[in-house]
């Protein structure tokens, strides 16, 4: 069976550059701020990598506005102050040993994720159509985002758009 590669790798993010800006807004890689639903399939599927020998790395979760659209000015992002990240219910997971590299080291590691990622009941940003994110993982269908954003209370609504909930 051949390993798997990536038909386009998802860049890295501007933390990555050896020379970053002085003045970028702080990455948040805690998963207690999550919402606790998307916590818990998200450690779930962590878990799961780990258990099949993988070395996933939490690279980010809640995201504030601000850092929305600073990532969205540098062209990392297409949503900026209206990705999941910033209500919770999204992460980029990396592979430990290869980062975003994983295409050029014939590394499965983001092909597994994804697999992972549907075990745990979430959504895989390799499985979408037009710019495909493979390390990031959200709670909800690219068609309920909008549900998302206009709700005052996500936690209360996640229960309801999640799979197998």
């Amino acid at each position: 069976m051949s390993a798997w590669v990536a038909p386009s790798a998802t860049p890295p993010p501007p933390e990555a550059d050896p020379q970053p800006p002085a003045r970028r807004p702080p990455v948040q890689r805690a998963l207690d701020v999550l919402e606790p639903l998307f916590r818990r399939r998200l450690e779930s599927m962590i878990g799961d990598l780990a258990g099949r020998g993988y070395r996933p790395r939490v690279w980010e979760t809640l995201r504030t506005p601000e850092r929305g659209d600073w990532l969205e000015e540098r062209g990392r992002t297409r949503n900026g102050r209206r990705s999941m990240h910033v209500y919770g219910v999204a992460a980029d997971i990396i592979c430990r040993e290869h980062m975003w590299d994983c295409h050029r080291h014939g590394c499965d590691y983001y092909a597994e994720q994804g697999r992972a990622a549907r075990r745990a009941g979430l959504y895989w940003g390799g499985d979408w159509r037009s710019m495909r994110d493979y390390p990031h993982v959200q709670a909800v269908a690219v068609g309920d985002q909008a549900r998302v954003r206009r709700a005052d209370d996500v936690a209360a609504l996640l229960p309801h758009l999640m799979r197998g909930v």
